[in-house]
């Protein structure tokens, strides 16, 4: 971390840089809550304990991923520049690797949320029993009920 707030001239770019990364971090940490909780009463309500324990540990494994992919340009960064590579190299490759774990946690993400809709459509009324919808409208007699 002290990598961020070495005194150089690119420090105003560092502690930018910090601040979206860690926004992002936090960001997702949060998400992960939300994500793992829907992931798991949707998971139990519409597929039963049995297919959850099959079924919750593939999405967890997801959300978890996601996470570390927006957390680990924390961890790289510094470690990259400490190197011994040109200058050039290490901002192409700072810039490779906040796109690309960007970019990873984002498809983590949108998999694990669209596993998470899929297993909602499954059984809309029993999804919205359970405090999550997809993008199938549950039907009236649920929404009453």
């Amino acid at each position: 971390m002290r990598w961020f707030f070495a005194w150089t001239a690119a420090l105003p770019i560092k502690l930018l840089l910090l601040a979206w990364l860690l926004y992002a971090a936090v960001i997702a940490v949060l998400g992960a809550f939300v994500k793992i909780g829907a992931a798991a009463n949707v998971s139990v309500a519409v597929l039963g304990v049995l297919a959850t324990a099959l079924v919750f540990p593939l999405l967890l494994g997801l959300i978890i991923g996601a996470v570390a992919a927006y957390a680990a340009p924390l961890v790289v960064l510094p470690c990259l520049w400490r190197g011994p590579r040109p200058r050039g190299t290490k901002f192409g490759l700072t810039v490779g690797v906040v796109i690309g774990t960007a970019l990873a946690g984002l498809v983590l993400n949108g998999i694990a949320v669209r596993g998470i809709v899929w297993i909602a459509d499954r059984e809309p009324c029993a999804a919205f029993r359970a405090g999550v919808t997809g993008s199938v409208r549950p039907s009236d007699e649920c929404l009453r009920g």
